[in-house]
């Protein structure tokens, strides 16, 4: 199943780890919804959404400080033993110990965001979007031509970079990949220096490319 590493969303946006020991590398986030557990931390968990990552605003955080602590450590264990990919604290909150050691010992990475809850969400959906959104790497030149970007495609040596040398040349000659965002918007990227340059239209390769 395709997924996106929570380490390179730990980096893309400058997470704190409050939890090192676990390897980031070991869970996945597959889908780019969201979840708050508001419902889940007074321990109902009908319908609960554990592929999503996890949020805790003020809301959540309130609660569980007015909790007592066996009510407290019986909704984190259920809670934490259904595999959700990661728990993410925005506003500076964090974990108490008890909430921290459980998360490590189930291998959940808990994760932290100075950002107000409702900022911070839109930026991870809007992350995991582009992260998560289908995309196919085909051979070609991408040139800025006043400002549109045109995708030059054929085989090796027809002489695509030739014609693209008067132009802004954005993209080596190799493997070039396309990643469509949300709605119409499409992505293009160079692998070689990791560059990507969205929201353009491709000029005359629509059909080819969506």
């Amino acid at each position: 199943m395709k997924g996106v590493n929570i380490g390179k969303i730990v980096e893309k946006m400058q997470l704190t780890v409050f939890n090192p020991e676990v390897d980031l590398k070991k869970r996945k986030i597959t889908v780019s919804d969201v979840n708050r557990p508001a419902l889940q931390l007074t321990g109902y968990f009908e319908h609960f959404e554990e592929n999503r990552v996890q949020i805790i605003g003020t809301v959540e955080y309130t609660y569980l400080q007015h909790m007592g602590k066996e009510k407290k450590l019986s909704v984190y264990r259920e809670f934490l033993s259904y595999g959700i990919p990661c728990v993410i604290f925005c506003r500076e909150f964090g974990p108490d110990e008890d909430f921290l050691k459980l998360a490590t010992e189930q291998g959940v990475p808990v994760l932290g965001s100075d950002d107000a809850t409702s900022t911070f969400m839109a930026e991870l959906i809007y992350n995991l979007n582009e992260e998560l959104a289908p995309c196919i790497s085909i051979h070609g030149v991408l040139v800025d031509v006043y400002g549109e970007g045109l995708l030059i495609m054929g085989e090796s040596g027809t002489g695509k970079e030739l014609f693209a040398q008067p132009r802004s040349l954005l993209g080596a000659e190799g493997g070039f990949q396309r990643v469509p965002v949300e709605g119409d918007g499409r992505c293009g990227g160079d692998p070689q220096n990791q560059r990507t340059y969205p929201d353009w239209d491709f000029a005359g390769y629509y059909e080819v490319l969506y």
